[in-house]
């Protein structure tokens, strides 16, 4: 596969990067759920991240690391692979890196991740460990859904899932408390979880146990839209019949703004 993603550094703020995401225009896109109707969506006042230190424009591709070729037949040395050891570039990363992004990039990310969930669920496909790790970023923020190492096919003729797979952080309650599962309804959990972690740069429950108990603590000190919000604690019900679909949390309306 291709090189995909860039370093993250501090040296260029996020506002010089990165325009926020266009603004929708079907106008058949309405949202299933959620949503405040009237009212201003609210702005953001954290600070802003710092972004990606890109390539040189024409060339997406981050500089390698050199790699020392004295080892190898002066009739080799020209045909040996140019690769090397790069440092991480994958959402993780960008979070611990930066205390908080912009909501707007936030929305830009999350929209991809969700995008990329539609299309495995389309082909009865479930991730199973969706989390910062597993997301890279490239310049402007163009990501990709990697690590299919927990993926698996929806089970057919109602059968459930009754193995765990993922990451402890990023599971819902009814998995922690050993029921079976379908699969769709922890994808959209793992959603609201990393969208809490971009916003606030902090896991929504910091234990197990209040995993279960799943009372979402919104902080009061970061400024959050309210449709934003209002996302997350769809997205972290805690029965798993009172999330949305992935085709809803895509109709959002946090997600058809600008």
């Amino acid at each position: 596969m291709e090189l995909h993603g860039v370093s993250w550094t501090s040296a260029q703020p996020l506002c010089d990067m990165v325009r926020p995401p266009p603004t929708p225009t079907s106008p058949n896109r309405k949202g299933t759920f959620g949503g405040l109707k009237g009212g201003n969506a609210g702005s953001v006042d954290v600070h802003m991240a710092d972004a990606p230190n890109a390539a040189p424009r024409g060339n997406t591709m981050p500089p390698l690391a050199k790699r020392s070729m004295t080892s190898l037949p002066p009739a080799r040395r020209q045909l040996a692979p140019q690769l090397g050891r790069r440092q991480s570039m994958d959402l993780f990363e960008c979070i611990e890196s930066h205390q908080r992004m912009s909501e707007h990039v936030a929305k830009r990310i999350f929209r991809q991740v969700a995008d990329a969930v539609e299309c495995l669920l389309r082909h009865n496909i479930v991730h199973r460990d969706i989390k910062d790790e597993n997301v890279v970023c490239g310049a402007n923020f163009h990501v990709k859904l990697i690590d299919f190492g927990s993926a698996a096919f929806l089970p057919r003729n109602g059968r459930l899932f009754d193995r765990f797979a993922g990451t402890v952080q990023y599971c819902p309650p009814e998995i922690l408390m050993g029921e079976k599962y379908r699969g769709p309804e922890q994808e959209i959990w793992s959603l609201g979880v990393l969208l809490y972690m971009m916003i606030f740069a902090e896991a929504p429950f910091a234990d197990p146990v209040q995993t279960v108990q799943c009372k979402l603590h919104v902080p009061g000190n970061i400024r959050c839209s309210p449709e934003a919000v209002d996302l997350m604690r769809h997205c972290l019900a805690k029965r798993p019949q009172d999330r949305p679909s992935i085709h809803q949390v895509l109709h959002h309306r946090w997600l058809l703004t600008p």
